[in-house]
C-alpha cells in the first residue's frame, strides 16, 4: 500500500543514501548545540560582568529596607525624653599656697655657678715675695627658693640666711692651696671648706654661703676666717678675718 505524501523517488533516494541522512541529522544537532552553547556563554559573561553592580544594588536596597523598619520600630516604642537636670554646682577648692622651704640646719656652701676669679690690674709676682689673703664681707642676705642670693639685712621665717664674701690676694706671691673657716649663728654652725685653688697676686674669688634658721631672735653674729690654721706664709694676718651681723625678723 503506497505511503501518503511521500513520492516513490523520495523513498528510493532514502534507500540509496541512508548514511547521508544520518550525517545531515548529526550536523543539525551539532549546530543547535553550538548555537545554544554560544548563547549560554554570552549570557554568563554578561552576568559576571554586571555581578558587582547587581550585588551593590541588592545590598543598598536591603540597607534601605532595614533603616525604614528600624525607623518605624523606634517611632512605635520611643518615649518622650525626660527634661535634663542641670549638673549640681560643686564648691571650688581653694588651693593653699605651698609651705615655705625650711632650710637645713647644717651650713652649706652654695655656688650658683663656677667660681669666677677676676685679676686686679697691677698684680706682680716678686722674687722672695709673700701672699697676702684679705677677706671682706660684701653683703648679708638670704637664699630664695630657687637658690638665688637676695641682699637684705633681716631674714624672715622659712628662708636660709646667707653671706656673700670675697677673698683677695693683695700680696706679691701666689697663695697656694688654702681654706676658710666660718662660725655661723646656727646649731652646729662651725664649717671648714675644702682646699681652694691658689690665688695669684691680684686675683680674687667670691663665695655665697647659705645656712639654716638663725639661732637667736634679733641680731646674730657670724665670722669668717681665711687660712685658720696658718698654713700659708701670709704677710699680714690682720686682714684674714671678717665678721657681720644678721637680723632674724621673727
Amino acid at each position: 500500500m503506497p505511503t501518503t505524501g511521500v513520492s516513490d523517488e523520495t523513498r528510493r533516494y532514502r534507500r540509496r543514501h541512508p548514511l547521508f541522512l544520518y550525517i545531515l541529522a548529526a550536523i543539525g544537532v551539532f549546530a543547535i548545540f553550538i548555537i545554544f552553547g554560544t548563547l549560554a556563554f554570552l549570557g554568563a559573561r554578561v552576568a559576571v560582568k554586571n555581578l558587582p553592580a547587581l550585588t551593590q544594588n541588592i545590598t543598598q536596597n536591603l540597607a534601605s529596607a532595614i533603616r525604614v523598619l528600624a525607623f518605624w520600630e523606634k517611632i512605635g516604642t520611643s518615649e518622650p525624653e525626660a527634661a535634663s537636670t542641670p549638673p549640681e554646682k560643686t564648691a571650688k577648692k581653694t588651693e593653699e599656697p605651698p609651705a615655705p622651704r625650711i632650710a637645713p640646719k647644717a651650713p652649706l656652701v652654695q655656688l650658683p655657678g663656677p667660681k669666677k676669679i677676676t685679676a686686679y690690674p697691677g698684680g706682680i709676682i716678686r722674687a722672695g715675695g709673700h701672699p697676702d689673703l684679705a677677706i671682706s664681707i660684701i653683703q648679708t642676705g638670704l637664699m630664695d627658693k630657687n637658690g638665688n642670693f637676695i641682699a637684705t639685712s633681716s631674714v624672715p621665717k622659712g628662708f636660709e640666711a646667707a653671706i656673700l664674701f670675697e677673698v683677695r690676694n693683695i700680696g706679691d706671691a701666689s697663695s697656694g692651696g688654702w681654706k676658710f673657716f666660718a662660725n655661723l649663728p646656727v646649731t652646729e654652725g662651725n664649717f671648714t671648706s675644702e682646699p681652694e685653688a691658689s690665688l695669684a697676686p691680684g686675683d680674687r674669688i667670691r663665695f655665697t654661703i647659705g645656712f639654716g634658721e638663725l639661732s637667736n631672735a634679733g641680731a646674730n653674729s657670724a665670722a669668717i676666717t681665711v687660712d685658720p690654721e696658718d698654713l700659708i706664709s701670709d704677710s699680714n694676718r690682720a686682714n684674714n678675718a671678717a665678721s657681720t651681723t644678721l637680723l632674724r625678723a621673727y
